[in-house]
């Protein structure tokens, strides 16, 4: 029986070790394309060339018609699989590691004998399966929404090797009794939680006074940032708006695995955002909920017939009100977000032949 027992426990890590990696290799060979293709295919020739421009200008373009190759090597540069292979070795290796010294201490549980040299107590291997349960939980739903990163594997990584120190420091503060289930279930704490946790119970026991609870993060005013959309960009260094405005729409799209028509619409919100600041909810209630938008009124005003013209001013003076701006100030507003080169590409990058029928009334 002990032997049957003793195989079990060691097939369990290999099958435990290969659910953890086998949504990374099916994002890779899936996922992965499909994220390629979405930018790839999302940006015209046009779009190509603005965007080496405005964002790369060293950038060697002398020849516009391979504009698309161009763009392909430099989409490979920055998210090539290459890039997988050093962070899934290593979550790899802690990974069997872990699960091996895990099965290890096993073996001796079943024997009832004592831990050998080198084997770990439950409370470790309770740790261990809880930043499991948490990381396993968190790969297959990255893959599911094909939002994989060699940088999230790096963070897994992490999360595995501070597992075992977290739960002893954390279990010490709750009775023996409980100790095991506390270390276990720590897994289901995100990883900025738990170490939220952490400075919390060091504060109490040093009785150095509450830590202040971090503010909401400033990218958090726009449409469709959620925490963890806001940790998605303070990961690439994007903490406020004004770093969001002028951000490489390309590059962020590909670090951090936002869809690439995400990406330009939370751009465009934060340019027009550092002109309105607080005011860009009421703006975007009245269909301007960017600096998208605002080109495209901005060049019904400046470039329309006169019938397009009569209405962009009207609906000029309807906005300025609703807002309490003075007219000349919107327009001057409308101006600089039109004509600024971030807009200019964000709008070379959405604007197609049906936008430009759906403006004139042709659709």
């Amino acid at each position: 029986m002990l032997q049957y027992q003793a195989l079990l426990i060691w097939i369990m890590p290999v099958l435990l070790f290969l659910l953890l990696l086998l949504p990374v290799f099916a994002y890779l060979l899936g996922g992965w394309k499909e994220r390629r293709s979405e930018i790839l295919t999302g940006i015209g020739d046009k779009a190509i060339q603005l965007y080496f421009k405005t964002f790369h200008p060293r950038f060697p373009m002398k020849d516009a018609a391979k504009g698309q190759d161009i763009f392909r090597q430099y989409y490979s540069s920055q998210f090539g699989r290459i890039d997988f292979l050093v962070p899934i070795l290593l979550l790899g290796a802690i990974v069997a590691s872990l699960l091996f010294w895990s099965a290890l201490s096993a073996l001796d549980w079943i024997s009832n004998r004592p831990l050998g040299p080198g084997h770990l107590p439950a409370l470790a291997v309770a740790a261990i399966m809880g930043g499991y349960m948490y990381v396993t939980y968190n790969m297959i739903n990255r893959w599911s929404s094909s939002d994989l990163s060699p940088t999230d594997l790096l963070w897994q990584s992490f999360r595995f090797v501070i597992a075992v120190p977290m739960a002893y420091a954390i279990s010490s503060a709750f009775t023996p009794a409980i100790a095991l289930t506390v270390a276990f279930l720590l897994g289901a704490f995100p990883t900025t939680e738990l170490m939220k946790i952490a400075r919390r119970l060091v504060a109490k026991k040093l009785d150095t006074g509450e830590l202040p609870e971090s503010n909401k993060s400033e990218v958090q005013q726009l449409q469709g940032i959620d925490v963890r959309n806001a940790e998605r960009l303070a990961s690439e260094g994007i903490t406020t708006l004004l770093q969001l405005a002028y951000a490489d729409p390309v590059k962020l799209a590909i670090r951090t695995n936002l869809s690439f028509s995400v990406v330009v619409d939370l751009i465009s919100q934060a340019l027009l955002w550092i002109y309105v600041t607080d005011d860009l909810p009421q703006l975007a209630k009245m269909g301007l909920r960017g600096a998208y938008e605002i080109r495209g009124c901005f060049l019904d005003l400046a470039r329309g017939g006169e019938e397009k013209q009569a209405l962009a001013r009207s609906f000029l003076e309807i906005v300025s009100k609703q807002v309490k701006y003075d007219p000349a100030g919107m327009e001057n507003i409308w101006l600089q977000v039109a004509l600024d080169p971030y807009t200019i590409f964000l709008w070379e990058s959405w604007f197609n032949e049906e936008s430009v029928q759906l403006r004139q009334g042709q659709v």
